[in-house]
């Protein structure tokens, strides 16, 4: 899928090439390239299988797995993994950095901006440092930290501390709704009516893209990549964490995290969990319109699922 791309990143470093196998999602929209002959590289992907694909794992160190796939010369000064997915990252583990550039489909002031607030990120100590950012080759140089996958409360209560710092907003539900589309589907209609019962919803300087991927770890601290660093409704991030769960809010996990936030959130929470499924589909719609995009049905009926689950059990 990204093959060409690559290469066009790879024409930018040096003709020292090594052979990397491609390995393709085309469901998820997702693609690595994997160095050759280099162990490293492939235990380093294996958070990435999950289900039956790691299965799939388990076999790429074998030759006549090797043998089948497709590959393709790119510069070693990328390193030794490659991955595509809302942005293009390429991992050298061995001098223990990351370059990242925009996404094919991403806009390039935008990643700029991003990278630009990772850098302040950094600096308060919530995101890998950045050691540079090249507006000449387009990609941004940072440093790489192992991934965090543990408690993801006390990965939460992390991003909390950043929320704190820079405090809570009061945003009037009158003017919260003017930000919103419902896109003339009656069941996001239904959602803002029932949302408008409340007086104000509580914002911060959110994370944006928050998952359990997102957690780094170095030196004993947990550390975020991939901000979209923007002023956000205070529970997108916590809702981000399940975002392909219908029914979330009943999970012991979710309630567990829930104990994190302000009492007007937990009092309110019906009202917050549907003014972020109406955030997300304004996302996407503001997304796909930007870049041309068919409309996403699937992503259409699962938040029509999710609210209908909310406005039925909460």
């Amino acid at each position: 899928m990204y093959e060409e791309k690559i290469k066009e990143i790879s024409n930018k470093f040096n003709n020292d090439y090594a052979t990397y196998m491609i390995i393709t999602n085309k469901k998820a929209n997702r693609e690595i390239y994997v160095m050759i002959d280099n162990d490293d590289a492939v235990d380093f992907i294996k958070p990435k299988f999950k289900g039956i694909m790691v299965a799939l794992h388990k076999v790429m160190k074998s030759d006549i797995f090797k043998s089948f796939m497709r590959k393709v010369q790119l510069s070693r000064e990328l390193g030794e993994v490659i991955y595509v997915g809302g942005q293009i990252k390429c991992f050298d583990l061995k001098n223990k950095i990351v370059k990242s550039f925009p996404h094919e489909q991403g806009d390039l002031l935008k990643f700029f901006e991003d990278k630009e607030n990772q850098k302040v990120i950094g600096e308060m100590g919530y995101a890998p440092k950045i050691i540079d950012i090249d507006y000449d080759k387009n990609y941004s140089t940072e440093e790489l930290y192992d991934l965090y996958d543990e408690n993801i409360i006390f990965a939460l209560s992390r991003l909390f501390e950043f929320y704190k710092e820079n405090k809570f907003h009061r945003i009037p539900v009158d003017q919260f709704s003017k930000t919103v589309l419902c896109l003339n589907n009656p069941i996001f209609i239904r959602a803002l009516d029932v949302i408008k019962r409340c007086d104000y919803l509580l914002h911060a300087q959110i994370h944006g893209e928050f998952s359990k991927e997102q957690c780094l770890q170095y030196k004993g601290k947990i550390y975020f990549v991939d901000w979209d660093l923007r002023e956000g409704l205070l529970t997108e991030d916590l809702v981000s964490i399940f975002r392909l769960d219908n029914a979330y809010y009943n999970k012991k996990e979710f309630n567990e995290l829930l104990k994190l936030y302000p009492d007007h959130v937990k009092k309110n929470l019906k009202y917050y969990l549907l003014a972020t499924e109406l955030i997300r589909i304004t996302n996407r719609h503001m997304y796909e319109r930007k870049f041309d995009l068919p409309v996403n049905m699937e992503r259409i009926k699962l938040s029509e699922q999710r609210i209908n689950n909310i406005l039925k059990d909460l």
